[in-house]
């Protein structure tokens, strides 16, 4: 008996020591906790013991300093990386704290397809996340930039993790892409859709370089609250100009003093890995480092890529702009046509079609074409008139170019979740900042001159101030308006249906023929359990102008309501209409239905969708799922 307790002993000390010896070195992959990017005590100690000071509404914290300025936050920041770090969250700490950094630093809790499981399982994930997407991001990081964040979480108050997590989201979607996909998954958000042009020579009213630039993204109701334009001064580098919000690195729309502007998006490409330096990381590397374009290749080209993305990149002494598109080994580069380019969010470059997960699945296409498509028009139509007013009116264009018409919302340039819209004129150091609420393209630009700002003066910039898109239905105006209203009601409490219904419904009045709301509200309440009235409004919109992928997922939904109350012939011949959409448009990205919508009409087709299918029907306001 003894024996068999002395080997039962044994055992149990060699597995403690294997979960232990599993658990040092799994603890070991995830992320640090950013002490190792501190400066000498002496230089954290000074900053510590230092104070704001305030003088005429403008607050100072060293060389660094802050003021809010026609709904933006003016942000000076200079010195080494942890300094200009520190200055960032002690001067914002506030904003950060109210702003984007809470909720990107934990998408798995609001994530619908997370958010209402055990918080254990919460954490689960987000440590596997951790392990499989950030550790390995900080792992191929430049110490710089580290530092940086390192004293962004000690000005802040806000922990290194929490912090570091919040800047990677786009770099969490592209690495996380081709395995949701792969598995089909009907939920799934790409909040990153982002539209560019650039125009010069002929194609510009005074051959001057005009650039267009719309970052969309997550974060409604708290990115524009607390906008920020960054004004960099970094120790021997270029200085300048980041057009973001409180908290963030993220460098998608800057200039920097040389006139090279930077606009980036989100790729959704095979081959895309954590395991490389981020385009986040690149973004700013070429700001600080790039004096022109082939600098900024030589940048791109230095390192292995992480995650998968595209750039705009323009030279405003030049009047040159490029395309480079990118993952993993692989590098695309296109260069202007009579004078213009353009770029969304699908491979334009012959290195990266061939990896494209979008453009292969048909997922989001409309839209992603659909914008591009409409910039080139939109070029083309205004050749030679180009203006940084016109700039601005394209950017909020709202003109559907899959349906045919203008819409409040739908496959448009002016995305419900743009969140930052700038016009540049890098020639002359100017540029226009969309101010106000989201969608920022709706907004009026305030004008800035960045050499004055950077040297300390208020910019006098002529015009001050464009005003952008111009409706030709008003009422669509105010359909938008209450469209995002009820949005960032879903996005601060999303158990209240009855609150953001209600704002969905008054958009409805303004453009009743908008098959969006439609949409979402049935999909709202199919999950409710009103059968009767999702089946009414869906059979209302099929005739609505719309593209066809929109009118099969209708048909879907409707098929769905009709089989959960019984109507079986009803729910078929629904199904059924979505296969001869399919088989007399294909898979066309304009005028096709997209995989998984064909998909599912032939799997409901042949059996009854239940309850027990219900997560293959959207939850709430995600217009980039699967589905679309």
């Amino acid at each position: 008996m003894k024996k068999w307790t002395m080997k039962a002993a044994i055992i149990a000390l060699i597995i403690m020591v294997l979960l232990t010896a599993i658990l040092t070195y799994f603890n070991s992959r995830l992320l640090s906790s950013g002490d190792d990017y501190l400066p000498d005590r002496a230089i954290v100690d000074n900053l510590r013991s230092m104070k704001i000071k305030v003088k005429n509404g403008i607050s100072f914290f060293g060389d660094a300093k802050m003021e809010r300025r026609e709904g933006n936050i003016i942000l000076h920041l200079s010195g080494t990386p942890y300094e200009m770090g520190y200055q960032h969250g002690k001067l914002l700490k506030k904003d950060i704290h109210e702003g984007v950094v809470p909720v990107f630093s934990n998408p798995v809790s609001h994530s619908p397809d997370y958010r209402d499981m055990p918080g254990l399982v919460q954490k689960l994930v987000m440590k596997y996340l951790e392990w499989k997407v950030y550790a390995p991001i900080e792992r191929n990081m430049p110490e710089e930039y580290l530092e940086e964040l390192r004293g962004l979480a000690d000005g802040s108050g806000i922990e290194y993790r929490m912090i570091f997590i919040s800047n990677f989201l786009s770099d969490l979607t592209m690495a996380m892409l081709p395995e949701v996909i792969g598995k089909k998954a009907k939920n799934f958000g790409v909040y990153s859709e982002c539209s560019d042009f650039a125009a010069s020579g002929k194609a510009t009213k005074d051959g001057k370089l005009i650039v267009g630039r719309n970052t969309d993204y997550s974060g409604q109701g708290r990115w524009m609250a607390h906008q920020t334009l960054i004004f960099y001064k970094p120790k021997k580098q270029y200085a300048y100009v980041n057009v973001t919000t409180a908290g963030m690195l993220k460098c998608n729309s800057a200039m920097n003093e040389k006139g090279i502007t930077m606009g980036g998006h989100f790729m959704g490409f095979a081959g895309a890995t954590p395991e490389g330096v981020s385009f986040t990381i690149f973004e700013n590397e070429i700001m600080r480092k790039a004096g022109s374009i082939d600098e900024a290749l030589k940048i791109l080209r230095s390192g292995r890529i992480g995650g998968s993305f595209g750039l705009v990149i323009a030279d405003g002494r030049t009047g040159d702009a490029i395309v480079v598109e990118a993952a993993g080994d692989r590098l695309g580069v296109r260069k202007m046509k009579r004078g213009s380019i353009c770029l969304t969010n699908f491979a334009t470059t012959p290195e990266l079609r061939g990896v494209d997960l979008l453009a292969k699945y048909n997922i989001m296409m409309r839209d992603l074409v659909g914008r591009y498509k409409q910039l080139e028009r939109l070029i083309e139509k205004n050749y030679g008139k180009i203006t940084p007013h016109l700039g601005a009116e394209f950017m909020g264009d709202h003109d559907d170019i899959v349906a045919g018409q203008e819409r409040p919302v739908g496959y448009v340039v002016g995305n419900t979740i743009n969140v930052t819209s700038v016009v540049f004129q890098p020639g002359d150091g100017l540029f226009w900042v969309a101010t106000g609420l989201e969608p920022a393209c709706m907004s009026r630009y305030l004008g800035f001159d960045f050499k004055s700002e950077m040297n300390g003066k208020k910019s006098q910039v002529t015009p001050h101030i464009l005003n952008g898109y111009r409706w030709k239905q008003k009422s669509y105006e105010e359909a938008l308006g209450s469209y995002m209203a009820a949005y960032k009601a879903y996005l601060e409490n999303y158990r209240d249906t009855g609150a953001y219904m209600a704002l969905l419904n008054r958009a409805r009045e303004k453009a009743p023929r908008e098959s969006v709301f439609i949409r979402i509200l049935s999909q709202i309440l199919i999950h409710r359990g009103e059968y009767d009235k999702a089946i009414s409004l869906l059979s209302q919109s099929i005739e609505f102008p719309q593209a066809n992928n929109e009118r099969a997922i209708a048909y879907l939904h409707l098929g769905q309501a009709c089989d959960l109350i019984g109507r079986r012939d009803d729910a078929m011949n629904a199904y059924n209409n979505i296969l001869i959409l399919r088989e007399n448009h294909g898979n066309d990205f304009e005028k096709g239905i997209n995989d998984m919508v064909f998909g599912m009409a032939r799997k409901y087709y042949r059996q009854p969708f239940t309850r027990k299918n219900m997560q293959d029907i959207p939850v709430g306001f995600n217009l980039s799922s699967g589905l679309e």
